[in-house]
């Protein structure tokens, strides 16, 4: 083993992927046989890009600063047998010289390497003077039981979730310790000459599927990403690596899982973890007071909690503490005024006071301050507002609108106030007003072009407001900007 000091680098790469996560099929080659050699074995990319290339015919470590192949270091180390690297948060290059065909290294310093040959994964801390090993995986014995290997090849240490995954070669399986549900794997699949990883429904193929022009790979031996996803392979018997670009969709929709439920009028809130918590809403069964979260790393949606109260056309904001607020909303029979919050932490519901007025179809605005501020609703239609204290739990009269209305639009400006647009009061309105927190009193501001109701509002990046669509005797396509 042979330990190096570099240039400054983390660990590894572990880019945010979703589970549908695609590559272009036709690779680039960046490093052919001319730097890196023949049948090269693996390499390595740093938090920074920078990519690490053992060379065995020169027995050198080509580095390549920040993915920029026209500035290379070349570190002679005369390499022997050597067929695996790692670059540690401290700056150290770990070099096997004994046939190990992986190995890596944790925050604290202990190194994990797979011995292929002896079939086990060992593990020795690089703190201690003592060369004492641990056996982490495997007897020494091969075997095919969940307790043995067969010619381990590969590891990843997932330490975000204290996982550790083994390429069981020879069991042509993969082995993962303390997995947890949102565990993504790629695998290098050598003798099939391709590239797999893991999606919503199983392994599938991600390069090397079709085995055609540059997408065609022979005997693959490792694949790091670098910090924007792209894939890179060491493409080992065509004497190579082949860099796969990561496919960013733009303007373009897809699929992902369904909701367990059916439903509409329903409210979504987006979580501090970003997962999309969705609850209530009317379906086939009636009001609802379900709930489900959006796993976005994975597509797949979770029941939690149900609400307390079955509540449609309500509002759900996202509170500086992270929870969510549900309130109001019709069961069907009457508007309420009930609200209750959601916990991300256990999942659950727990009912608060009542708002001062009972209302649906109304809107709910995050103030700067973390005041929820609701306006208007039904029914009958209001102009009445109400704020809700996160710390508290209490609600408080403030000024009303100037014009009733529901199904109308609020945004939070720039300045801290809140413009509210359009809606429907005896009819499609036109007219907009903003609300002042540090006045708790309304204004009457400029009239749209047109009345509308059921529009949408949206803040630009110059904090212009784009209000677009909506009905008032027919439906619309015009759009106006505010600001």
């Amino acid at each position: 083993m042979i330990s190096l000091y570099v240039n400054k680098g983390y660990s590894y790469n572990r880019p945010v992927l979703s589970f549908d996560s695609t590559w272009h099929p036709n690779g680039t080659t960046v490093l052919n046989e001319t730097l890196i050699g023949f049948n090269p074995s693996d390499m390595f990319i740093n938090q920074n890009n920078t990519i690490y290339v053992p060379n065995q015919e020169s027995g050198d470590i080509l580095v390549f600063l920040q993915g920029n192949f026209s500035l290379m270091q070349n570190i002679s180390v005369n390499l022997i047998n050597s067929s695996s690297l790692f670059v540690t948060k401290e700056e150290k290059i770990y070099i096997d010289t004994f046939y190990s065909s992986s190995q890596c290294c944790n925050e604290n310093q202990t190194l994990y390497c797979s011995l292929s040959d002896q079939h086990q994964v060992i593990a020795k801390s690089l703190l201690s003077q003592w060369d004492y090993l641990l056996t982490i995986a495997g007897t020494g014995t091969a075997g095919s039981v969940s307790t043995t290997l067969r010619n381990p090849k590969g590891i990843f240490l997932d330490e975000a979730n204290s996982t550790l995954f083994v390429a069981d070669c020879g069991n042509n399986r993969v082995l993962s310790f303390r997995l947890d549900s949102r565990g993504y794997l790629f695998v290098v699949d050598s003798n099939n000459h391709r590239i797999i990883g893991q999606s919503s429904v199983g392994f599938r193929c991600i390069v090397g599927c079709d085995q055609s022009n540059s997408n065609k790979l022979n005997y693959p031996s490792s694949l790091s990403f670098d910090s924007f996803g792209n894939l890179f392979v060491v493409d080992r018997e065509n004497h190579r690596i082949q860099k796969f670009d990561l496919i960013i969709y733009s303007g373009q929709w897809k699929t992902t899982g369904n909701m367990t439920y059916k439903r509409m009028y329903h409210a979504a809130s987006i979580l501090s973890n970003g997962n999309v918590l969705v609850d209530g809403g009317w379906g086939s069964s009636g009001y609802l007071q379900s709930a489900e979260v959006y796993d976005s790393s994975t597509g797949i949606w979770t029941t939690v909690g149900n609400m307390n109260v079955a509540r449609s056309q309500h509002t759900a904001s996202v509170l500086l503490n992270g929870k969510v607020l549900a309130a109001g909303g019709s069961n069907g029979s009457v508007e309420l005024k009930s609200a209750e919050l959601y916990n991300p932490a256990t999942s659950t519901w727990s009912m608060i006071g009542n708002m001062n007025t009972a209302r649906a179809q109304h809107t709910a605005s995050i103030l700067t301050d973390g005041t929820i501020l609701i306006a208007g609703g039904c029914c009958p239609i209001l102009k009445s507002a109400e704020l809700y204290n996160i710390s508290t739990n209490t609600w408080t009269i403030t000024g009303s609108m100037n014009v009733e209305r529901r199904f109308h639009t609020a945004s939070v400006l720039s300045n801290g106030k809140v413009l509210v647009a359009g809606g429907q009061g005896s009819g499609s309105v036109n007219s907009t007003e903003l609300y002042d927190p540090s006045t708790g009193m309304w204004t009457i501001t400029g009239n749209m072009s047109f009345a509308r109701n059921y529009h949408t509002a949206s803040i630009l990046s110059d904090n212009t407001v784009l209000v677009t669509g909506g009905i008032d005797s027919n439906p619309l396509n015009s759009a106006e900007l505010y600001g």
